[in-house]
């Protein structure tokens, strides 16, 4: 066989032998991931699952197919071990992506994986310090588990983005006390009044607080103050026969 026929055999060869579509197989999964996205966005969860199925099937290895996957999953299920291991695949997929991690982590809090869940806030934080949400779960976990300390420290930290940020106030009022800081305790108690001052419960917080430390006049001050409030509308009672 000629030299130039040899050419002629290879080409064909080449050009015969089947290239898998990779383009169409991406574009494919892509639209089924948006239409998965829209889906859930409208709330129809089930719709939203079954599109970024599909959109998973046709690219194992998309990242981000795996994270919403496993959100999605997480939404309808908060326990479930499919998102748990779509998630994983995420983290794996993406090690630098700040979300994978952090919805890894409150999957491993869903089942009590405690140490876990400590692990991967902690990864996201690296990743990403002024993650808010991250900052203030790894609080709530230090917190469930007695570490008071670093649960202070963690929500110190949510108040340096976000110093007007209710919950961790409320919840460092609480931890200071337990550490005898009153003054650091009655200080967020004032400021979560000051941001609601017309909602009840804070108020009654506040009042309670001047009472355990025999503060009386404050506390008359503040329970004044909410019982000019109006909580709840009165009812006309049935008059007696």
């Amino acid at each position: 066989m000629t030299p130039n026929l040899l050419s002629l055999v290879f080409r064909l060869l080449v050009f015969a032998t089947p290239v898998p579509d990779t383009f169409g197989a991406i574009n494919n999964a892509r639209i089924e991931f948006d239409k998965g996205i829209l889906a859930e966005q409208a709330g129809d969860l089930e719709v939203a699952l079954k599109h970024l199925r599909q959109a998973v099937a046709m690219e194992p290895t998309w990242a981000l197919g795996n994270l919403e996957l496993g959100i999605v999953e997480q939404q309808r299920q908060p326990e479930s071990p499919n998102a748990r291991l779509r998630l994983e695949q995420a983290v794996l997929l993406a090690p630098d992506n700040p979300r994978a991690s952090y919805h890894l982590a409150l999957s491993h809090e869903y089942i009590g994986n405690v140490n876990e869940a400590v692990k991967y806030l902690l990864e996201t934080l690296r990743l990403k310090p002024d993650f808010r949400d991250a900052q203030f779960r790894l609080a709530t976990v230090y917190e469930k588990i007695g570490l008071n300390d670093e649960a202070i420290h963690a929500y110190e930290q949510v108040l340096l983005y976000d110093p007007k940020h209710v919950g961790a106030l409320t919840s460092l009022s609480v931890l200071y006390e337990r550490r005898e800081e009153y003054g650091k305790a009655e200080e967020a108690l004032v400021l979560v009044t000051q941001m609601q001052p017309n909602v009840p419960y804070p108020i009654y917080r506040l009042g309670s607080f001047y009472e355990r430390l025999g503060a009386h006049a404050k506390a008359k001050k503040v329970f004044n103050k909410l019982n000019k409030l109006d909580p709840r509308p009165k009812r006309r009672m049935r008059q007696l026969r």
